[in-house]
């Protein structure tokens, strides 16, 4: 094999356009020297089998992947699998959000009967269980005893 020399780069070379071109297509800067060619040109040449090899490659497992697979349901059974599924979840979600407006009217009959509870925990026990809490310096106590004394002071005002 001979390898292109330098001289044969020249425009009048008969090989010569083509080196040049050839060196442009490679990426190389005009002027290089031809024996650089052959190494590229032979680099790409070599990434281009492996590309080809990986190509086949995956064509090769795709096809297999495809063969070997048992075929799906067709699509118009899919959808009435996802349909059926779609509606089922329809139906439980209209069950739990009845048993929830359920839960909730019952919460909101027993209401009054919580705020009696609550009420009378608060005139005994209740006291007794915050007595020690201070509120800006002040036990419940003298806050009752503050709250009963406005309330008769404002009961002879509006007399």
């Amino acid at each position: 094999m001979v390898l292109p020399s330098i001289h044969q780069l020249h425009p009048a070379s008969s090989k010569g356009p083509s080196l040049i071109a050839l060196s442009h297509i490679l990426g190389l800067p005009a002027g290089k020297a031809p024996e650089l060619l052959l190494p590229k040109a032979t680099s790409l040449r070599q990434d281009l089998l492996f590309l080809q090899d990986q190509r086949s490659l995956r064509c090769a497992d795709l096809l297999h992947m495809k063969t070997s697979l048992p075929p799906g349901p067709p699509t118009q059974e899919l959808l009435q699998i996802w349909a059926s599924q779609e509606k089922e979840q329809k139906e439980n979600l209209g069950q739990a959000l009845k048993q929830l407006e359920n839960l909730l009217k019952q919460a909101l009959e027993r209401i009054p009967e919580l705020q009696g509870i609550v009420g009378d925990w608060w005139e005994q026990p209740g006291q007794v269980a915050l007595s020690g809490e201070l509120c800006h310096g002040l036990p419940l106590p003298q806050w009752r005893l503050r709250w009963v004394q406005a309330q008769g002071i404002l009961q002879q005002l509006c007399r």
